[in-house]
Order: structure tokens, then sequence, then C-alpha cells
């Protein structure tokens, strides 16, 4: 959805970054000292975007980290439902915007445990599947499963 925040850097920062799109995108670069100034101006920004910044170090853990691979998966369909702008309940759609051997790579497992693991969700009726669609038939176990996120 418009409004991704993909890096703050400080003004004493002199780094690159580097982002990939799994999608057509646009990006859009603030100084930073233009950032903390549009968000300084107004609490409910300054708790939105902490929000924002603790919902990714959540996400980014439970991928990268310690967690099952039924949890990394389910976290990530979560956050490809958030970001697509998808409102996380029953019955709602998407698109798939990576083939199973990237989500696999992504979350560190194998495109075969990516697809044993939406066979199991569609098994217990989590989800629907269909090529690169998927539906979300219960959206209360999918958040129980990928409760870290």
């Amino acid at each position: 959805p418009p409004g991704e925040l993909i890096d703050i850097q400080s003004n004493s920062s002199n780094r690159n970054i580097s982002i990939q799109s799994i999608g057509d995108s646009k990006a859009c670069k603030i100084l930073y000292v233009d950032f903390v100034r549009a968000v300084g101006k107004n609490q409910e920004n300054v708790q939105k975007l902490l929000e924002i910044l603790s919902n990714k170090i959540k996400y980014h853990t439970c991928i990268k980290h310690n967690a099952m691979a039924k949890e990394k998966l389910a976290a990530f369909l979560l956050n490809v439902l958030e970001r697509m702008g998808v409102e996380l309940k029953n019955n709602n759609a998407i698109l798939l915007p990576m083939s199973r051997y990237d989500i696999g790579s992504y979350l560190g497992l194998t495109s075969k445990t990516v697809s044993r693991i939406l066979t199991q969700f569609k098994c217990n009726n989590i989800v629907y599947t269909s090529g690169k669609k998927v539906v979300v038939k219960n959206i209360v176990q999918l958040k129980n499963i990928g409760q870290q996120y």
C-alpha cells in the first residue's frame, strides 16, 4: 500500500541501501530532517510510526530467526495481505506476488516446504489455493499460527 516505510537514516548516516520490489512500485526519498519535522508535529504520527516499526521488527524476527516453518508462512501471508491493503477477514483473496520458490528463499525454507504447508493450511480449511491465488478461509486460525507477527 502507499506509505511503505523502507528505511530511516539519521543525518550522520552516510550509507546506501538497496531495495527490491516484487511488483510495480514507486519510491520517494524524504530527507531525515523533513521527516522528523513532519512526524514530530503530531503525537499521533509518532505513535503510528512506532507501531509500524514495532510490527516490522516482530515480523522480521519471526521470518528470519527461530520461528517454525508454519509460523513463518502464516506471518508472510498476513504481511502480504496487509501490504496489499486487504482487510484481515475471512474470504479475502490475494495473488501471491512471488513463486513458491521465491517465498521459500525469502523465508529460509524450500519450495517443497512452502507447498507442503500451504497444502496443510488448505486441508485444515485455513486457506484455499489455486496457483498464485490464496483465499483466506479462517483468518483467526491463520493469525494464531503466525502469532509472533
